[in-house]
């Protein structure tokens, strides 16, 4: 964003999420590209940039499904992580010594993702399991697709 002037950066942004909200792969780079190419003779920097880099940002479209892209691109997961451990070290004010912060913190994160475990769920690990082996089958044509492959998230 900062290499184009500040009235230009809306339209920069919203064409970026346009990209970013592509289902596939393919389309996302082709609209990065076309980012890059309409933006070549008037900011060449940005083109450049996005040319060489863009590219880096897509790297959700290879790792997860599309119904998970959204909540691995952002980091709002971590911010409000940050949030919340900020939010009751205020009211503590000065830790007594290290290990009580330590303590303190580590309580939170587990009652965390106890929640995240068996309450709600921040993603859809069977969506993941399906898109493993989808990818699987892609990559090993040959292999039987009857059988059925159990895959273990960590």
């Amino acid at each position: 964003m900062d290499l184009v002037p500040k009235s230009r950066r809306d339209d920069l942004y919203k064409r970026l999420m346009e990209a970013w909200d592509c289902e596939k792969y393919e389309d996302a780079k082709a609209a990065m590209d076309k980012i890059a190419e309409d933006y070549q003779d008037k900011y060449p920097d940005l083109a450049e940039f996005l040319s060489e880099h863009a590219w880096e940002t897509l790297g959700v479209y290879h790792a997860a499904p599309a119904e998970h892209h959204k909540r691995l691109r952002t980091t709002n997961m971590l911010e409000r992580v940050n949030q919340e451990l900020k939010r009751r070290s205020k009211v503590v004010r000065i830790f007594p010594n290290p290990n009580s912060c330590v303590r303190l913190f580590s309580a939170l994160l587990k009652e965390w993702h106890e929640d995240w475990v068996y309450g709600r769920k921040y993603l859809k690990m069977d969506l993941l399991e399906k898109f493993e082996v989808d990818k699987r089958t892609q990559q090993d044509p040959e292999s039987d697709s009857t059988k059925e492959r159990k895959i273990t998230v960590v």
